[in-house]
């Protein structure tokens, strides 16, 4: 045996033991839970019509999102998310097209504004391009204190998913809210409705400690439908409305107890 080979074996022999303490420690910490706050960008029938960017900041609203995440391996996560969205916009005069009035068969220069309050549930897929699965630089899974040592400070992934949006819209005259368009106008429904959405996006996440993690997201949403804003032009409108959301988060690490399940008892980690 040469001695190039020696140290080739030697060097696998260290290896394997590190590794496998490393997918130890992804183990223990495989489940994570988190809020994030926002802002979601709808795209809908109502709202500028020709100006991607000014309808971008037209209906710009916050979002509150809960989510659950299971680590299925160092770099792959299952995640259930739970989110209020509030949803707006408005038409502009410049640019919208001619809208149908109120009790008349004509058109002109009326002008629609909208609100919706939507609940959105999905579960999705989450890839890692950056995450914990590497090989360790230290042997030790805990440090002097008892704590978990050596964990990954930088995530980078890509998601994508399926689920729903639970959603209510009011649709009405724009800068006079108390002029309910619902039922007299053809295309408006402010029904309580559910769409099925597939969410599409990436994120980043770098933990501040073992046990917190800041984050945020850039995420697309596929709604299957034309009624996010209470309103299907059917005239002028060719595609399905669609939003995007943007959060930031912060996320606790759960530890999982021998049985695999997640437990909130006392560890020094």
């Amino acid at each position: 045996m040469t001695k190039k080979f020696r140290v080739l074996v030697l060097f696998v022999l260290v290896l394997l033991p590190l590794n496998s303490q490393a997918q130890m420690l992804w183990r223990i910490l495989r489940y994570e839970g988190g809020v994030g706050l926002g802002s979601v960008q709808p795209f809908t029938d109502i709202g500028p019509a020709s100006n991607e960017f000014s309808n971008f900041f037209n209906g710009t609203r916050p979002n509150l999102t809960l989510d659950f995440r299971y680590k299925l391996d160092p770099m792959v996560a299952l995640k259930l998310d739970l989110g209020y969205v509030w949803i707006g916009g408005r038409d502009v005069a410049s640019d919208n097209h001619a809208r149908p009035i109120p009790g008349t068969l004509g058109n002109a220069d009326f002008l629609y504004a909208f609100g919706t309050h939507a609940f959105e549930h999905t579960i999705r897929l989450e890839l890692y391009a950056l995450g914990d699965g590497r090989f360790r630089t230290s042997g030790a899974i805990y440090n002097r204190k008892g704590m978990l040592n050596d964990f990954n400070t930088l995530y980078v992934y890509g998601f994508i998913g399926a689920g729903g949006v639970l959603h209510k819209s009011k649709v009405y005259e724009a800068g006079n809210r108390g002029n309910d368009l619902s039922g007299q106008v053809e295309g408006v429904n402010t029904n309580l409705l559910w769409t099925p959405v597939i969410p599409i996006g990436i994120g980043v996440k770098y933990s501040i400690s073992s046990k917190w993690t800041v984050g945020g997201e850039i995420g697309y949403r596929y709604f299957m439908g034309d009624f996010l804003d209470g309103y299907s032009d059917s005239y002028f409108s060719e595609y399905d409305d669609y939003y995007y959301l943007l959060s930031a988060k912060i996320l606790y690490r759960i530890r999982a107890g021998r049985s695999g399940l997640p437990t909130f008892k006392k560890y020094l980690y």
